[in-house]
């Protein structure tokens, strides 16, 4: 790398590029991500430090989403680099490419992270992704002029035959850099992980409280935002990723024990199917599914009722395009309003207006106001499902590993225990009824009169007795 060109005309970038890559005996078109040089804003051209991406990131898990933080620490380092040489900082005018690289540069690179107000997380996050490009090129490429003095712990990455696990063990180094202080987190940055207010004083009433506002949040999706309900349902009891939720076919959800709609539960068949949904484009790291699997979905009474329900508006959108040329997909579980196959970005921002809507509503709401502050002055969007499903797991006795099974996590440690699988996915479907017992469920009030009523249907619906008779639409 030459780094005599003034910062001006050149700069470090990393670039989602589309590939071919063999999947068995054919190939699969796939992203992945590269970092070149920027020049005069309009040529890129790919650097050798791509190379590191490629060992150690992507071709291990072949997820491009693995890629992307460490493509971005590398760029902010690689330019903060460029920056300082240019700026004629004396520990860093002798650098001509990476072979120059010490310690040194790293560590002055994190403390003005720091001082640039990253939080602490952040910036030790750095520092491993960083320690692993120098172990990379210094230790087993033998391409820095100075071996940096960097151990790495050994291990196994075998797991009782399992694929292999790209390992986030620490490295053994010295480093004298100022870290930033542990955050003293105020409520502006505070990011909002479950459904829940400061309202309770038992654990009984936490779970009840939470469970009450997953319900009001659904209700309010199924009656505003009806195509994306059953997403929002899927991400909060199923432990869902968005890309996850968007990547679902109508062939995804399996009704189980001769269900018509889970109503004795569901599993579903989570893969990364942007080759069937988005044939148009090429794969993309917002639509990629990290981690493909067989879902178990908590059991509530909203579950059968929203997909019964999401069903009906497919089925209603199908009929209303049929012999126009806009309909695209009649395999997407999820579609946009010109019937293709739903992106995750354009789910995100939906679900964004859905919650601009719950915020209205609470702050309308006599002896909501309270509510309304907390979940105003929170940060939270699609990820919040995951966090209430890791709660009501929780509540429900799942111990950290079998919750860690559930929310599809990649954990070493969850995978050493097939028992705890086993024990986890059968009997998940009970677990929603140790949380609110139907005797609860049943004399549930809400403030909003089209709650209360949409909640009748979904008690009316999950009464077997009544589930062949209508139902309020």
């Amino acid at each position: 790398m030459n780094l005599e060109s003034s910062e001006d005309t050149i700069k470090f970038v990393k670039r989602e590029v589309p590939i071919y890559r063999m999947k068995g005996n054919e190939y699969i078109s796939d992203s992945r991500y590269i970092i070149g040089l920027l020049i005069e804003d309009e040529i890129v051209i790919p650097h050798p430090v791509t190379d590191f991406l490629d060992k150690n990131y992507y071709n291990e898990s072949g997820s491009i989403n693995s890629e992307k933080a460490v493509a971005d620490t590398l760029v902010q380092f690689l330019n903060y680099i460029l920056h300082q040489k240019n700026s004629g900082h004396s520990i860093f005018k002798k650098i001509r490419g990476i072979a120059d690289l010490k310690l040194c540069h790293m560590e002055t690179f994190l403390e003005y992270c720091g001082e640039k107000g990253n939080l602490r997380d952040t910036v030790k996050r750095k520092e491993y992704y960083l320690l692993h490009f120098y172990y990379f090129f210094g230790i087993q490429k033998k391409v820095l002029k100075n071996t940096p003095l960097i151990n790495r712990p050994s291990h196994s990455n075998n797991l009782n035959g399992n694929k292999s696990y790209r390992q986030t063990s620490t490295f053994n180094v010295n480093l004298y850099y100022k870290k930033p202080k542990q955050q003293d987190y105020d409520v502006d940055v505070i990011k909002k992980k479950d459904f829940l207010t400061q309202k309770w004083t038992t654990p009984q009433e936490k779970q009840a409280i939470r469970l009450k506002i997953i319900r009001e949040f659904l209700m309010l999706a199924k009656i505003e935002f009806p195509h994306i309900a059953f997403a929002v349902c899927l991400q909060i009891f199923g432990g869902l990723r968005a890309a996850e939720c968007m990547n679902l076919d109508i062939n995804s959800v399996l009704p189980q024990n001769n269900s018509q709609y889970g109503e004795k539960g569901i599993i579903l068949k989570i893969r990364d199917r942007q080759p069937n949904l988005f044939p148009l484009y090429s794969p993309q790291s917002n639509n990629q599914v990290k981690r493909p699997r067989d879902q178990a979905v908590l059991l509530d009474p909203l579950v059968p009722y929203l997909y019964k329900k999401h069903l009906d508006w497919l089925n209603k959108k199908h009929r209303s395009m049929k012999g126009k040329s806009k309909f695209k997909s009649n395999l997407a579980l999820f579609i946009n309003s010109r019937g293709e196959a739903m992106q995750t970005h354009t789910y995100r921002n939906t679900f964004n207006n859905l919650k601009r809507f719950y915020l209205g509503m609470l702050k309308n709401t006599n002896g909501r106001y309270e509510d309304f502050k907390e979940f105003r002055e929170t940060k939270w969007s699609t990820h919040i499902g995951r966090g209430a499903f890791t709660n009501l797991c929780l509540d429900a006795g799942y111990s950290a590993v079998q919750t860690a099974i559930l929310r599809g996590d990649r954990s070493p440690q969850a995978m050493l225990d097939y028992t705890d699988i086993l024990t986890a996915t059968s009997s998940i479907i009970r677990a929603i009824d140790i949380i609110s017992p139907k005797s609860i469920d049943s004399s549930y009030e809400f403030e909003e009169i089209e709650l209360n009523k949409t909640w009748k249907d979904v008690m009316h619906f999950a009464n077997p007795d009544n589930r062949h008779t209508e139902f309020t639409d």
